[in-house]
């Protein structure tokens, strides 16, 4: 296994990189495209189950690469959001009390915030988790401001 040390990275570099991600990754996982942010990567997948439920793969890839990795799912693949609003309204328990639900298309991202956010994102992230593989939007959980605020 080959360590590559990044600093600035070159376009040499960005292929390599590439080139490591593909090596390591399964067929099955169908990845469309690599994104380099800032300092951390992003791939985006059709298939971003596989990767989550074998963690182990991209465990191998960061120890690799050096780099912080996130796995997004092909805008393709997405549910409406429309339809993903109503499963995890669905997913979330009622007593989680979920205030707002926001979508970042641009990132594949949906913001849950929640009274209780602890509830919402179950023991272990069980229920981000289900979120994630029913609706393919990656979901993050924030508490609900305790006061309205008009400006936000």
């Amino acid at each position: 296994m080959k360590i590559i040390e990044v600093r600035e990275v070159s376009s040499t570099d960005k292929a390599e990189i590439r080139r490591t991600i593909l090596e390591y990754t399964p067929k099955e996982a169908e990845i469309t495209r690599i994104e380099f942010e800032g300092p951390s990567l992003a791939i985006y997948t059709k298939k971003p189950e596989v990767l989550i439920e074998q963690s182990h793969i991209i465990a191998d890839i960061v120890n690799t690469i050096r780099k912080r990795i996130v796995v997004r799912s092909d805008p393709s693949v997405r549910m409406p959001e429309k339809e993903a609003e109503k499963i995890i309204g669905d997913i979330v328990p009622q007593y989680a009390e979920i205030t707002n639900t926001s979508f970042d298309p641009s990132l594949g991202e949906v913001s849950i915030e929640a009274k209780r956010p602890g509830l919402a994102i179950g023991k272990d992230g069980v229920i981000l988790q289900e979120i994630m593989q029913k609706t393919l939007w990656r979901p993050s959980v924030l508490r609900s401001p305790p006061i309205p605020s008009k400006i936000m």
